[in-house]
C-alpha cells in the first residue's frame, strides 16, 4: 500500500490487490459506525492501481482500515481446514 493523503477524516491509499478483495473490504469498512464513505476507483482496467478512499465522521480513517484488516486476517486463520 502506497499512501497518497493521510488527513485527519480522510485517507486514501493506493493498493496492489484485485478487485474481488477490494469489494469485501469497502464493504467490511462501510459496515463500521464511523464510516461516511469508503470506495476504490481504478483509472483503467488494464493500467495502474486501485485508490482505495475512506472519509469517517471523527476516527482516524487508517485506524478504521487497520482494525477490519485485522478482522479479516482473524477469520481467515480461523477458517482453516
Amino acid at each position: 500500500m502506497k499512501i497518497l493523503k493521510n488527513e485527519k477524516t480522510e485517507l486514501e491509499v493506493e493498493v496492489e490487490e484485485d478487485l474481488g478483495f477490494l469489494n469485501l473490504l469497502v464493504d467490511r469498512i462501510l459496515r463500521e459506525e464511523n464510516v461516511e464513505i469508503a470506495q476504490y476507483t481504478k483509472d483503467h482496467p488494464l493500467t495502474g492501481n486501485p485508490i482505495l478512499y475512506i472519509k469517517t465522521k471523527s476516527k482516524s480513517p487508517k485506524t478504521v482500515l487497520k482494525s477490519v484488516l485485522k478482522e479479516l486476517r482473524n477469520e481467515v486463520n480461523g477458517a482453516r481446514i
